[in-house]
């Protein structure tokens, strides 16, 4: 994954746009369905495409860059964590040994807000193969 920002004068805030490619099928590249192939049964992204919400309803969330507000990413074997400027961590893909942090080990297609720590302000997050 990888993230990109652009900023002109007329307007100062910066925006972030995030990207992720690769081997997708546990989930951990965030987009929405996972469509896997018939014959290898994996889903693989084999281009950049932009992380963004995926809703019916509100096509104006949909087409917005980086919905979330992340500012830092991190990546571990088959699952993702995004950060936000104000704190708050998200993750998401295969939930294997409770590794994302939402009480159980289901797998998780789109990043989902870590309930337990909403309260607390995280400063950095990092990933890693997998804790036993």
């Amino acid at each position: 994954a990888t993230s990109s920002s652009s900023s002109s004068s007329t307007s100062p805030p910066t925006t972030t746009r995030v990207f992720t490619w690769g081997q997708g099928t546990a989930g951990q590249l965030g987009h929405f369905p996972v469509q896997k192939s018939g014959i290898t049964g994996a889903y693989v992204e084999l281009s950049p495409r932009e992380l963004c919400k995926e809703s019916s309803k509100d096509d104006q969330v949909k087409n917005q860059q980086n919905p979330w507000g992340f500012v830092d990413l991190a990546m571990g074997l088959n699952y993702s964590t995004g950060l936000t400027a104000d704190g708050k961590l998200y993750t998401w893909g295969e939930g294997n040994y409770h590794k994302l942090g939402h009480g159980d080990v289901k797998p998780v297609l789109r990043p989902k807000l870590v309930e337990a720590l909403k309260d607390v302000k995280i400063v950095k997050v990092a990933c890693g193969y997998v804790r036993r």
